[in-house]
């Protein structure tokens, strides 16, 4: 129960209670004592609700080189039967991009797992919540990806002159270069073209201008976005080289996506077999698979995951079994052009026409049908950039910070390097600063006075404590003091998104009868109810002058306050 409020009159009567748990319903009920005995009025509920969600950013969990599980508690739903969560992150406070949407009924632990990272990247994220009434946002916390070097092993060579290794662990990377180091004994290193592996598995390089009968050392190398990775030291020795295989490259047959490409083994030398491949490239060089072939004719390799419209180089390599190689002319081709999507975007928020926090996220959808990259641009209404990221699809975002009541129009560009989109311009507005003030009637002991709050903002709660115990709620309240003298009262007013705004001031209760306003009623105040009566002063300065508060001043109120003097009722 509270602290009892002493009451000598019929009166309303409040108190503020605090301490309480978010989202559980409480029972309250009014008691009055007197000696006759103790009376309850009915018995009534609340349940304590925050405006908006509430949600705390935690930990990540499960840290990998590519991906990270984020963690948030969702506190209070803020009074809604839902509410929305999911996380923005990014490589600093602008974020960039977010997760997937989440819809709970209930509060608790939010997990979502984020994929595509950087290996040993600082990421920055902050959990997001939004109902009916808005959003809000957890800190923002960070963490780093792990950076591990890859490891490789060296295989014994296979053939002659081509070098076979083994890539064992891709050590957390999509990606790793390999190739392969060799050198004379007490000579210089040399190595191979670096290639791009995607997995785990054998790869392989061929290595000529090597002198004859010469004992040769070579590794095989890896290396990842942490470092350098070596296999083991092996050794082979060449010995008096015979005449290699004759090979031509033919005319390719190329496809959107795809290619044949051809050549023609005119002569296997002093080789009983030979292998056959094709190396081909536009920015990069790759190489296609090794075939064995063991007679002459022509032969063909398909290579695929090609760009279209796009010009390649290749030529064919052909390394006979007594280790000779011989290289067919460099040719090129063409990729049939295919149809290029444009692009997809859509806005998600702020949607147009809502007031938002100072403190929000411009976010959008995009998505390339043809899997490309996708530049996202986002500008202001007056053609400043924002921001800008790189994705290949999916929820992008940047934080803004706003200023107060202001209109904000903003709009989103999406390029794939060939077709271009944009969406329309959007609106949304701030919400306006809380502003806050009242005034009151003139208060006099034991009667009623009205306070009336004025405010700007979206205000969805006034909380009155008028500074001798007793508080009340609304946006026009009433209060009776029981004393004069001066007290402090404070209104705090609270918008729909959680903000708060107060204002404090200083008010007199005067006793009727106190016509000089001095705080004692004493033979000055007759003096200055004369003055009044003979029109030398007036009431609207000197309100207690009417001491029976029957809005003029007249010898019936200099007769009261005679009383007051001798202490006559």
């Amino acid at each position: 129960s509270t602290h009892p409020l002493t009451k000598t009159s019929p009166s309303s009567f409040s108190y503020t209670i605090t301490n309480l748990q978010l989202g559980v319903e409480y029972h309250f009920r009014a008691v009055a004592s007197n000696a006759a005995g103790t009376v309850a009025g009915d018995d009534f509920t609340f349940t304590p609700h925050v405006i908006l969600p509430s949600v705390t950013t935690l930990d990540a969990a499960n840290i990998t080189s590519h991906s990270a599980i984020l963690h948030a508690n969702l506190i209070d739903l803020g009074g809604d039967e839902s509410c929305k969560v999911w996380f923005e992150y990014g490589t600093s406070t602008l974020y960039g991009f977010s997760t997937e949407v989440r819809e709970v009924n209930e509060s608790g632990i939010v997990e979502i797992e984020v994929y595509d990272l950087q290996p040993g990247t600082v990421y920055h994220f902050r959990a997001v919540a939004e109902n009916s009434m808005g959003k809000s946002y957890g800190y923002d916390m960070t963490f780093e990806t792990l950076a591990v070097k890859a490891k490789a092993e060296t295989n014994g060579m296979e053939f002659a002159v081509i070098l076979k290794g083994n890539l064992t662990d891709m050590g957390g990377d999509d990606a790793c270069y390999v190739y392969f180091e060799y050198w004379e004994d007490g000579g210089e290193k040399q190595h191979t073209a670096k290639k791009v592996m995607s997995s785990e598995g054998e790869f392989s390089e061929v290595i000529s201008g090597l002198k004859e009968n010469t004992t040769y050392y070579y590794r095989a190398v890896v290396e990842n976005s942490q470092g350098i990775s070596y296999g083991t030291n092996l050794s082979f020795k060449t010995i008096s080289l015979p005449s290699p295989p004759s090979v031509e490259t033919m005319e390719a047959v190329a496809g959107q996506n795809n290619a044949t490409l051809y050549a023609n083994i005119s002569d296997m030398g002093e080789s009983n077999s030979c292998y056959l491949w094709f190396e081909y490239w536009n920015d990069k060089r790759m190489a296609t698979e090794v075939i064995i072939v063991n007679s002459t004719g022509k032969y063909g390799v398909e290579i695929d995951n090609l760009d279209d419209g796009v010009e390649y180089k290749y030529r064919a390599v052909a390394v006979g079994s007594n280790g000779r190689i011989s290289y067919g002319e460099v040719k090129n081709f063409t990729t049939e052009a295919g149809e290029n999507h444009v692009p997809e975007i859509d806005i998600i928020s702020p949607e147009n026409g809502t007031v938002v926090g100072v403190e929000t996220s411009l976010v959008a959808s995009v998505f390339d049908a043809d899997g490309d990259l996708i530049r996202v641009e986002f500008f202001w209404q007056n053609g400043s950039k924002i921001y800008e990221v790189e994705t290949y699809g999916g929820i992008v975002s940047v934080a803004v910070k706003l200023d107060y009541g202001r209109n904000y129009g903003w709009y989103v560009n999406v390029s794939d390097g060939v077709a271009f989109n944009k969406t329309s311009l959007y609106h949304f507005y701030t919400m306006e600063k809380v502003g806050v003030n009242f005034t009151h009637t003139v208060i006099f002991v034991n009667e009623t006075a009205y306070f009336n709050a004025s405010y700007s903002g979206n205000i969805v709660s006034c909380i009155w404590n008028f500074g001798d115990g007793s508080v009340a709620y609304g946006r026009n309240v009433s209060h009776i003091y029981a004393s004069s003298g001066s007290f402090i009262v404070n209104l705090t007013v609270v918008d729909a998104y959680g903000n708060k705004g107060y204002i404090e001031k200083e008010v007199k209760v005067w006793e009727r009868g106190d016509a000089n306003m001095d705080g004692v009623i004493n033979a000055l105040d007759i003096a200055m109810v004369k003055r009044i009566m003979e029109v030398r002063d007036n009431l609207s300065a000197h309100p207690p002058a009417d001491a029976n508060g029957d809005g003029k001043v007249d010898n019936s109120d200099l007769q009261i306050i005679v009383n007051k003097i001798l202490g006559a009722t």
